[in-house]
């Protein structure tokens, strides 16, 4: 699942969900927990702040190059 339907009503919702469960079941899986930062930087804002910094953080640890991660850290800090 690595591309999201923005064009149908409340895709990113059901993105979100359907990225939960698999994140619960695989929780050192890297790329799922890249995937959920994104619902962080949607207008909808699914995934808010604290949670993506957790998230980012945890990817950071393993995949210190991540650009997802690196951008939401930056992205957030900056804000606040």
């Amino acid at each position: 699942m690595r591309f999201i339907l923005n064009h149908i009503d409340k895709a990113d919702s059901i993105g979100l969900i359907h990225g939960l469960r698999p994140a619960e079941l695989e929780p050192d899986n890297i790329n799922l927990k890249e995937y959920l930062i994104y619902f962080n930087h949607i207008p909808e804002k699914l995934v808010n702040d604290s949670d993506a910094v957790k998230l980012a953080f945890d990817v950071i640890k393993l995949r210190p190059d991540s650009k997802v991660a690196q951008i939401t850290l930056a992205k957030i800090n900056f804000r606040n």
